[in-house]
């Protein structure tokens, strides 16, 4: 059903009357009116995207009317209704600046093509601007997700919610590290400032429903019947979105945006805007954490629990660190930022801690493994995601890097079996690294390669097991500058 609203104001009842029908019966909101000061307060109560204006109306001029509409809302398209020629309407409407016009009388036929055009008119500069502003508000969320800072963070996020929202009130919500089920009120702005730091139950509100249903909630007047049971603040008033933070599937906190003042309410297309930022702050506050415990353990003691994963393998010893130094090369070759590289780097770090869970004996066979022994390799992905964070909670980049590491370019590898673009580029540049690695190190079951051996090897394994731009750009720059 078009979405469009329409202001339609004419002297004459019976015209009024017939176009109102025929827009009505079409499906659109339409307002009408006589007079000048009428059409006026019908725009200030519903503001109009469309004005079917005849040019003489009770007390005033329909140029006049439009004028002031236009004043208001640059945006407004016109109609002029005149009695003139047709030539004379074009320059008319031209001249005042409608988009189009009408001659009396016209048709039912007339005035429904010219709606359409004019409606049609408006959907596309709505989706242009709507591209624009999404454009504009992604760059915002990736620069704002690139802090490493959870305080900084939070902070930032509040700030951007509330500008690009329009909003009143906005407030960020988080498990609390201490109990999680319970929520702690992060950062606010339009809160009392005492309220900052409570704690709530995860179960409590509007914001226990939306993590029980881990999904977002939109509040405004045309879903409060939905939602006539649920416990609303400010009685539902207003308008706001409620967005949950998921990270691995868990629900972390909860970002809400109410606006209290502004007359227009939120809608589904703000929905899944913010829906954007929820998910790169969820993402960016965990890889905080992630990036906190790195801080305090020091970049040399998140090394050494990765050596100290590698003892039981002779074989891998030094290979978290080589491999590291090797992905970061690549990451920078293909132009990441240094926070992408950053994470990438520690994903090849910690990408194989989980093999502390594995025998040693199968880590040290020098025969195949049985399909048993394979089934545990085929785990360690995964278990070094909950060595490195019990609660998996490991944010996106790093955790792709780590988990996906395995997959093969043609769709054989593991975990999931993703297949070419599918796989991570995070994990796609740690495979390349690795593979090289591997190759040049020897194995229970097989001599190292010589350098001109690995690189055939390479070149043979582009396209099936690796990545073949990414294995091309390691030859070229990585290997040839090593």
């Amino acid at each position: 059903m078009p979405s469009v609203r329409i202001l339609v104001a004419e002297d004459e009842e019976a015209i009024l009357t017939a176009i109102r029908a025929t827009l009505v019966r079409i499906g659109y909101e339409v307002v009408t009116a006589t007079s000048l000061s009428v059409a006026l307060q019908r725009a200030v109560e519903k503001p109009p995207d469309l004005a079917i204006i005849d040019w003489v109306l009770e007390d005033g001029t329909g140029l006049a009317l439009f004028q002031e509409l236009k004043r208001r809302n640059p945006e407004i398209m016109g109609l002029l209704i005149t009695g003139h020629s047709t030539s004379e309407g074009a320059r008319q409407a031209e001249a005042i600046g409608f988009w189009d016009f009408l001659v009396k009388p016209f048709t039912i036929g007339e005035l429904q093509s010219r709606v359409r055009k004019a409606v049609d008119f408006i959907e596309l500069s709505r989706a242009k601007k709507r591209a624009e502003q999404m454009a504009g508000f992604y760059q915002k969320v990736l620069e704002l997700v690139a802090i490493n800072d959870p305080a900084t963070l939070s902070r930032q996020l509040i700030a951007l919610a509330k500008a690009e929202g329009q909003a009143d009130l906005v407030s960020l919500m988080v498990r609390s590290s201490e109990d999680p089920q319970r929520l702690v009120i992060a950062a606010a702005d339009g809160l009392p400032d005492d309220l900052v730091g409570q704690h709530v139950s995860v179960t409590e509100g509007v914001a226990g429903r939306v993590i029980a249903q881990a999904g977002s909630v939109l509040i405004a007047p045309d879903t409060l019947e939905q939602i006539r049971d649920w416990p609303l603040r400010y009685g539902g008033e207003g308008s706001a979105l409620c967005l949950p933070l998921i990270v691995a599937g868990q629900v972390v906190g909860v970002l809400n945006v109410t606006r209290l003042q502004t007359p227009e309410p939120f809608s589904q297309s703000d929905l899944e805007l913010f829906e954007i930022l929820s998910r790169k702050a969820a993402e960016a506050l965990a890889r905080c954490q992630v990036f906190l415990r790195v801080a305090r353990w020091g970049w040399l003691g998140f090394l050494s629990f990765a050596r100290y994963a590698e003892q039981a393998n002779p074989h891998r010893i030094g290979s978290a660190e080589r491999v590291s130094h090797l992905t970061r090369r690549l990451a920078e070759g293909i132009g990441l930022s240094e926070g992408e590289v950053t994470e990438i780097a520690l994903a090849s770090l910690a990408r194989d801690l989980g093999m502390v869970r594995i025998p040693v004996q199968v880590l040290t066979k020098p025969a195949p493994l049985t399909a048993e022994e394979w089934a545990l390799v085929r785990k360690h992905p995964l278990w070094s995601i909950e060595i490195l964070d019990p609660e998996s909670k490991v944010p996106g980049a790093m955790r792709r890097g780590i988990v996906h590491h395995h997959e093969r370019f043609s769709g054989s590898g593991y975990p999931e079996g993703l297949k070419g673009e599918q796989i991570p580029l995070e994990a796609r540049i740690v495979s390349v690294a690795d593979t090289f690695d591997a190759l040049i190190h020897p194995r229970p079951y097989r001599q190292a390669f010589t350098r001109q051996q690995a690189i055939a090897e390479l070149h043979r394994l582009a396209g099936e097991q690796l990545d073949p731009d990414l294995t091309d750009l390691f030859i070229s720059r990585v290997i040839a500058e090593a």
